[in-house]
C-alpha cells in the first residue's frame, strides 16, 4: 500500500449509518496518520458515494464530494459507467498512434509492433478486467482507434477490413484482451465449480458456478463474467490451468479478432 494511495471503502444499509461510520473511519486514519508523523493532505482526499442513493450521502467535514477520482491511474466514477477512464485512455492511445505511425515510417514492421505492444497494448491491458466490462460504445471506441494501427502497420485503406490484418500481426482486438484476462482472473482465484457441489462426472462438470443476480451491473464484475466466459471456451482450452491456460487462450484468441462480446458468445 502506498501512502497516498490509501482508500477507505465503507458500506452501510442507510444514508445515516454509512455518515457515521465514514466519519469515524476518517477520523482514525487522521489519528494514525498523527501518531505516526504522516502528514494528511486535505487537498487530495476525496470521498465517492456509489449506489442508487448515493445522492442521500453527507459530505464529510472538510473533503470534497466528487463525481469521479482517479486512483492508480484508473478514473473511477460514482456510476461505475468507466467512461472518464475510457476518455482518458483515448487520449493517450492516441498519442502512442502518433508514435507508432512515426516508427513505422522511418524503421520496419518488427520495431512498430514493438513499439505497439510497449505503447498501445500495455495502456489497454491496464486494469482492463475491472474498467472492462463498460458500454459497447466505449469499447467500439477504443477499438476504432486499435484497428488505426493495424492499417497502419499493414498498410490498409480507411475502408478495409482490419480482421485479417489483427490475424496476420497475432494482435489481440480489445475485446480478446478482456476475454483472456477476466478469464485469467476467474482461473486466479479458484472460484467454486460444479464438482465442488457434486461427484456426477458429466459434460460441465468442470464448469463454474455462476451465482444467481438481478442487477447488470454484478453481471460485468470480473469474477462473475470471468467465468461466464470460461464455461463457453472449447474443452481442450479449459482442461489446461495457469500459464499453460493463458498461452492456449492467446493461440485462440489471435485466430478469432472478436470485435464484440457477441461474436464470442455465438462463436462459442
Amino acid at each position: 500500500m502506498y501512502a497516498d494511495d490509501t482508500t477507505l471503502l465503507l458500506t452501510g444499509s442507510s444514508a445515516e449509518e454509512l455518515a457515521i461510520d465514514s466519519y469515524t473511519a476518517l477520523n482514525m486514519a487522521y489519528q494514525y496518520c498523527h501518531s505516526n508523523d504522516l502528514v494528511v493532505n486535505m487537498t487530495k482526499t476525496k470521498q465517492l458515494a456509489f449506489g442508487r442513493r448515493r445522492d442521500e450521502i453527507a459530505a464529510l467535514p472538510e473533503v470534497d464530494m466528487q463525481p469521479k477520482a482517479t486512483f492508480l491511474g484508473v478514473t473511477i466514477d460514482e456510476t461505475l459507467s468507466w467512461t472518464q477512464h475510457v476518455d482518458n485512455l483515448c487520449r493517450k492511445l492516441n498519442t502512442s498512434l502518433f508514435v507508432i505511425k512515426r516508427i513505422y515510417h522511418i524503421s520496419d514492421l518488427i520495431t512498430a509492433k514493438t513499439t505497439y505492444y510497449a505503447l498501445f497494448e500495455s495502456h489497454l491491458r491496464y486494469s482492463i478486467a475491472i474498467w472492462g466490462g463498460t458500454t459497447v460504445t466505449n469499447l467500439q471506441r477504443l477499438l476504432l482507434i486499435q484497428k488505426k494501427v493495424i492499417r497502419t502497420l499493414k498498410g490498409l485503406g480507411p475502408k478495409e477490413s482490419c480482421r485479417e490484418g489483427f490475424k496476420d500481426l497475432r494482435i489481440l482486438t480489445i475485446v480478446a484482451l478482456y476475454i483472456q484476462e477476466v478469464i485469467m482472473f476467474a482461473d486466479m482465484n479458484e472460484l467454486p465449480r460444479g464438482t465442488d457441489v457434486h461427484q456426477y462426472n458429466t459434460r460441465h462438470a468442470d464448469n463454474y458456478i455462476l451465482p444467481a443476480h438481478h442487477l447488470s451491473l454484478y453481471g460485468r464484475k470480473p469474477s462473475y463474467m470471468g467465468r461466464k466466459l470460461y464455461n463457453l471456451l472449447p474443452t481442450e482450452i479449459k482442461a489446461q490451468k495457469g500459464k499453460k491456460l493463458k498461452m492456449a487462450l492467446n493461440r485462440w484468441l489471435v485466430t478469432r479478432p472478436f470485435y464484440t462480446l457477441e461474436e464470442y458468445l455465438q462463436d462459442t
